[in-house]
């Protein structure tokens, strides 16, 4: 069971790599650059970015694991250097994903690049007017993920939420880790039809 101690609220520094917000974790004592992903059900740790922190292999939990004022005991994580940077001069070396991310109220702020895990004051010159958007939490159940032994838990994570476009309703997942935006084939072959460019 995953322990939660610490402040939550509290703006945790980050850094903008290729649009996607990358912090410092610290894992068992060992700190390593790690990107902030709605789109990852799992917190994701390369052992090359975390050496002799006593990770997991595989599939596990970790003793101790630090984001900004939070600690975390119990984290459950699947070990495996699965990912590169977008930016060869900005190493990644994991993911934070729904295992933490979805125990929070989250904020992202990319102006003063600042992650938020749970309710804190708005960043200076926000407006103040709240847009309430309703979404789903889709998706869960045990998996499995290329290069890693054994099953792997996935919660809910999925954030689906409909936003209309050009007068036509979608449906759209949320993904903090992508650098740009995804449509179907069909989706934008129909936006682009009136001969704008691309």
């Amino acid at each position: 069971v995953l322990e939660v101690s610490g402040t939550e609220g509290v703006p945790i520094q980050a850094k903008n790599v290729s649009d996607i917000l990358v912090v410092d974790v610290t894992v068992n004592g060992v700190t390593a650059p790690i990107g902030v992903d709605t789109g990852s059900p799992v917190i994701l740790l390369g052992p090359s970015g975390f050496p002799n922190a006593g990770l997991p292999t595989g599939v596990g939990t970790v003793d101790s694991m630090t984001v900004g004022a939070l600690g975390f005991k119990n984290a459950y994580v699947v070990a495996a250097d699965l990912i590169t940077s977008p930016d060869s001069s900005a190493p990644l070396y994991g993911l934070l994903g729904c295992q933490i991310l979805c125990n929070f109220e989250v904020s992202f702020n990319s102006r003063d690049e600042q992650l938020t895990l749970g309710k804190g004051a708005l960043p200076s010159g926000i407006d103040t007017n709240d847009i309430a958007v309703p979404f789903s939490l889709l998706g869960g159940g045990e998996g499995s993920l290329a290069g890693v032994g054994g099953s792997v838990h996935i919660p809910r994570y999925r954030i689906v939420l409909k936003a209309t476009v050009e007068g036509t309703e979608r449906t759209f997942m949320v993904d903090s880790g992508a650098s740009v935006w995804l449509l179907k084939k069909s989706i934008f072959s129909e936006l682009v039809k009136d001969g704008r460019a691309t």
